[in-house]
C-alpha cells in the first residue's frame, strides 16, 4: 500500500442512545450489521477485575477474499469494542480503534455508550503515512464509573464491489486504551474465530447479470404495457472459474404472463448443446417464477446467453395491483468464493397496469 500524509478530524459524539436500543450500523451490501446496547453480558463483563480489558464484541465475521487463492481472511463486520474495567476511567482517558479502510467504513461520528446511555467525548481520525491505516479514537469529556457496560461502536465493513472486493493481505483492527492515572494502557486484537464455512484455499470467482425486455401491451390503444425477459446473459469476472453451475430464477406476474420457457443457449456466441433445465416453478395469484440451471461453469471472461420466450395473457383492462418481474441469479453453496458484483438482479419498475 502507498504512503499516505497524516490527516486529522474532530467532532463531537451522538446525543442520546436508549438502553435498549439496537444500534444499526450504517447500511451494508453485505448485510445488515447490528449491535445490541443491552445483549446479554460475557462472565468477564459480569465481574471486571481492578485491570481494565478491551473485549471485541461477538458479532458475523466477514471474509474477504484475495484473489490470489489463498483462503478468505476473516475480519469483524463490526468494528466496536466492550471495555471491562473495575477503576473509573477518568475525562481525558482516549480508546481508539486502529482498522484497514480498504475495509471499513467509519461512522459520521463513533458511539460510546454506558448501559446504553452516550457518553459525552470528543473524536478524531487519522491516518498513518506508514501503513496507510487510519486510527479512530474518542477522549472521554467525563468520568465513566467503573461499572455498567462500556461499548465503543466505530463503524462496519464495507459493502466492496467487483472490481474493489479483492483485498491482499487485510489488516486485522486492533482496539487501545491509552494509560490513565489508575489503570495500564491495554490493547486487543479484534479478530474473531474462523468459522468452518470458510474453508481453506480458494480462488475467487463471480458473474455479472444482463439482460433484454420485450413490452407487452393491452387495453384500449395500448395504454397499460408489463415487461418481461427475453434475453438473461451471464459473464463471468473471475478471477478464477465458477465454482457452481449457471443458475437464475426468473420471477414475473402471472396475470399477464402464464409460461415462460427457453428456446436458445450460446456460450460465447456458439450454440451450447447442454440446453439448460427447469428445476423449480412456483405460482400464486401474484407469482409465477421459474428456476434454471445451465450445467456449465463458466471460465474468467465467458459469456452465457439465454433466450426465453413467454406466453402472455391480455387482461380487459387495469389491473389493481402488478408484480414487478424480477430475474437474479441463484447463489452457489460455496458462496465464501463467490464474488459481490452489485449485477445479481435485473428487474423493471416502469410497467403501466392501471
Amino acid at each position: 500500500m502507498r504512503d499516505m500524509p497524516d490527516k486529522e478530524g474532530s467532532h463531537l459524539m451522538m446525543p442520546c442512545v436508549s438502553r435498549r436500543q439496537v444500534l444499526t450500523v450504517a447500511g451494508v451490501a453485505l448485510g445488515v450489521g447490528v449491535v445490541d446496547l443491552a445483549g446479554p453480558g460475557s462472565p468477564a463483563s459480569a465481574a471486571p477485575s481492578s485491570e481494565v480489558t478491551l473485549e471485541p464484541v461477538a458479532d458475523q465475521p466477514v471474509a474477504v477474499l484475495s484473489g490470489d487463492g489463498a483462503a478468505p481472511a476473516v475480519c469483524p463486520r463490526q468494528l466496536a469494542v466492550k471495555v471491562l474495567r473495575g477503576v473509573e476511567l477518568p475525562a481525558g482517558a482516549q480508546l481508539s480503534v486502529t482498522f484497514d479502510p480498504r475495509l471499513y467504513a467509519p461512522l459520521s461520528a463513533p458511539v460510546i455508550t454506558r448501559n446504553g446511555r452516550v457518553v459525552t467525548a470528543a473524536s478524531a481520525v487519522v491516518t498513518s503515512a506508514t501503513t496507510g491505516l487510519h486510527t479512530s479514537t474518542v477522549t472521554l469529556e467525563q468520568a465513566v464509573p467503573s461499572t455498567g457496560e462500556l461499548l465503543l461502536v466505530v463503524g462496519t465493513a464495507n459493502p466492496l464491489l467487483y472490481p474493489y472486493d479483492l483485498v491482499r493481505q487485510p489488516s486485522v483492527p486492533t482496539a487501545q486504551l491509552g494509560r490513565t492515572a489508575k489503570s495500564a494502557p491495554a490493547e486487543r486484537r479484534l479478530q474473531p474465530g474462523r468459522p468452518s464455512a470458510f474453508g481453506g484455499p480458494a480462488t475467487p470467482w463471480g458473474i455479472e447479470l444482463d439482460g433484454a425486455w420485450s413490452r407487452h401491451s393491452w387495453g384500449d390503444r395500448a395504454q397499460f404495457g408489463y415487461y418481461h425477459p427475453i434475453r438473461v446473459t451471464l459473464r463471468s469476472v473471475g478471477p478464477g472459474k465458477a465454482r457452481a453451475t449457471s443458475a437464475f430464477a426468473v420471477s414475473v406476474d402471472p396475470q399477464l404472463i402464464t409460461s415462460v420457457r427457453i428456446t436458445a443457449v450460446e456460450l460465447n456466441r456458439k450454440p451450447y448443446r447442454g440446453g439448460a433445465d427447469l428445476t423449480a416453478t412456483r405460482r400464486t395469484g401474484s407469482l409465477y417464477q421459474t428456476r434454471w440451471r445451465v450445467p456449465v461453469r463458466l471460465a474468467p471472461g465467458d459469456v452465457l446467453d439465454v433466450t426465453l420466450t413467454a406466453t402472455r395473457l391480455n387482461p380487459p383492462g387495469a389491473l389493481p395491483t402488478i408484480k414487478h418481474p424480477v430475474v437474479s441469479l441463484i447463489s452457489a453453496d460455496d458462496a465464501v468464493a463467490q464474488r459481490s458484483t452489485g449485477k445479481s438482479t435485473l428487474t423493471r419498475a416502469d410497467s403501466v397496469w392501471q
